[in-house]
């Protein structure tokens, strides 16, 4: 299943120095980043070499542009997993609810941490200081945070 992150997703994986957390866990699986992504993303950073940067088709825009209250990276993400049957890493509540609703699968970014930890990806080191630096950059609800915390491996 290919994987599509929003803007601020990919943000915070960046800023962390955690992108590799997302090829330990999806080690053969294409990396989909619209256009609209790249673009409020390049405004204050490189796009990843692994991400293959992506035009949204007729079908996808005319979704993306029916899409209100998103910012345009949310919009074509959602349009874009919608219509690739990819996993979407999205942590904005507006736009994870939109994704949901439109049948999207959803997960944020302490839900890959939490997956990569608990598939023994990561150490509990990498988990804590992504959880630490992350919360600099991102709002993560306590109860979700404290939930990642509370992960164990098998």
């Amino acid at each position: 299943m290919p994987v599509v992150l929003n803007t601020s997703s990919l943000s915070t994986f960046h800023r962390t120095e955690c992108l590799v957390v997302l090829q330990r866990l999806f080690p053969r699986e294409r990396f989909l980043v619209p256009n609209g992504v790249i673009g409020e993303f390049s405004a204050r950073f490189a796009p990843p070499a692994f991400f293959e940067r992506t035009n949204l088709d007729t079908r996808q825009q005319k979704i993306a542009e029916a899409i209100t209250g998103l910012s345009a990276g949310e919009r074509e993400a959602i349009a874009l997993a919608k219509e690739t049957d990819s996993l979407l890493i999205v942590d904005d509540g507006k736009a994870r609810k939109k994704a949901k609703e439109m049948g999207v699968k959803v997960v944020g970014c302490l839900g890959i941490i939490r997956q990569a930890y608990v598939d023994c990806h990561i150490f509990k080191e990498e988990r804590d200081r992504f959880i630490r630096e992350g919360s600099l950059v991102s709002y993560w609800p306590n109860e979700v945070v404290e939930d990642v915390l509370r992960s164990q491996k098998p």
